[in-house]
Formats: C-alpha cells, sequence, structure tokens
C-alpha cells in the first residue's frame, strides 16, 4: 500500500513560494502569493492568510518594520522576515531528517534480512555436515539456488 505524502499546511506553502519568488524578483506581492496558496489551499480564508502574511513580511523601505494593511494595498515592496525565513529552513531541514531516518529504517531492514539468510544458510550447511554421510554434501546447484532464494526475497523486500 502507496503512503499518501503529507501535504505541506498553508504556511509553509506560502514560505516556499515567497522565496522562490524574491529568488527571482527581490520581493514579494500579496496578490500573487495568496493566488497560488489558495489555489493549493482552498479551504484558507483570506482574512485568516492576510494576518499570517502581515507577521511574516517586512517592507523593504521604512527601515524593513512589519508590514501593515496599506502597504499590501499600496504595493509597498515586501520581503519575508528573517523569522519566518527561519521557520523555512527550519521545516526543511526536519523534512531531510524524516527522509533519511526512513532511509536508514531501509537499510537496517535490508540488513537483518541479509543477516537472517546468512543465518539460515550456516545452519544449513552445519546440520547437512552433521548428518549427512561423508559422501553426501551440498553440491554447487544446491548452493545457488539457497544464493538465489535469498537475492529474491532481499529484492521482494526492497520493492516494498
Amino acid at each position: 500500500m502507496a503512503r499518501k505524502q503529507r501535504m505541506d499546511d498553508y504556511y509553509i506553502t506560502f514560505l516556499k513560494y515567497a522565496r522562490k519568488k524574491m529568488s527571482f524578483e527581490g520581493t514579494i506581492d500579496y496578490v500573487d502569493i495568496f493566488g497560488h496558496v489558495h489555489g493549493i489551499h482552498p479551504e484558507i480564508k483570506e482574512s485568516n492568510f492576510k494576518r499570517t502574511f502581515l507577521q511574516a513580511v517586512v517592507t523593504v523601505i521604512f527601515q524593513g518594520r512589519e508590514a501593515r494593511d496599506e502597504d499590501i494595498s499600496n504595493g509597498t515592496p515586501m520581503v519575508l522576515s528573517l523569522e519566518a525565513y527561519f521557520h523555512l529552513l527550519e521545516h526543511e531541514e526536519m523534512e531531510e531528517a524524516r527522509q533519511a531516518s526512513k532511509r536508514a529504517e531501509t537499510h537496517a531492514r535490508r540488513a537483518i534480512f541479509v543477516a537472517i539468510g546468512i543465518a539460515i544458510l550456516t545452519l544449513a550447511f552445519s546440520i547437512n555436515e552433521h548428518f549427512a554421510p561423508n559422501e553426501v554434501r551440498i553440491n554447487k546447484t544446491q548452493v545457488q539456488e539457497m544464493q538465489n532464494f535469498i537475492q529474491t526475497e532481499n529484492d521482494r523486500l526492497a520493492a516494498r
């Protein structure tokens, strides 16, 4: 069963898009950003978004003061505040840590199954040596079949 990818909340969507716009255009525009965020999160009310927007941006002029409602209507150039930018960086670091954790878990599971396969092979060889008459041994074909089985199981588990 495929895992459902978790969608960012509207604040993170806003911060990511604002950073992208700032890198290309230097400033951000409320109408453009609200349109983008509302397209992804149609449930967000403009009044809630506007409050969040005004808390997360500062003006480029007027000594970088906090933005106000009139700055939106006047088209005052705005950028993300340092605090908002660091919120985005913290979020991205957390996402990277989660992905690294998932990869480590996958590698650990594979290692466990390989170790189990080796233990089973060792046990099989030991039992064969103990109970088999001297002339009966596991031949190369049987060893190859066991290796193929372990590889098939490892591939099957890795595909999960």
